[in-house]
């Protein structure tokens, strides 16, 4: 495995982690963590896992970031309709995009060595 996939790996992994503990919040942090935090957090790893995957036509991180944008903003829109089940927030998406945005950064910043 090269350097870049065990990045996303290891990537993948601390979005999952950020994940579990928005569910188990505690504090002045908790009504957030819960209310948003899995969006945040999941779009987050989401985009490290279409990296890892190699799509066709994912040769960019800005591709990476629509890809993974879209997908999550389907889900969100999904509930707004009635074909999956939760709640609506339009401020999930919101937090969805922000997720994907420190994703492209994280990208950006955190070196593979290649």
């Amino acid at each position: 495995m090269n350097r870049e996939r065990k990045r996303n790996v290891v990537l993948i992994l601390v979005g999952v982690a950020g994940l579990v503990a928005s569910h188990h919040a505690t504090g002045a942090l908790a009504p957030f963590a819960h209310a948003h935090g899995a969006n945040l957090t999941f779009s987050f790893a989401a985009f490290f896992l279409v990296r890892f995957l190699k799509l066709p036509g994912n040769v960019s991180p800005a591709a990476t970031a629509a890809y993974t944008f879209a997908g999550v903003a389907t889900q969100e829109l999904a509930q707004a309709v009635g074909l999956y089940p939760g709640w609506f927030d339009p401020y999930d998406l919101l937090f969805d995009a922000i997720g994907v945005a420190l994703a492209w950064i994280a990208h950006r910043v955190i070196p593979c060595g290649k």
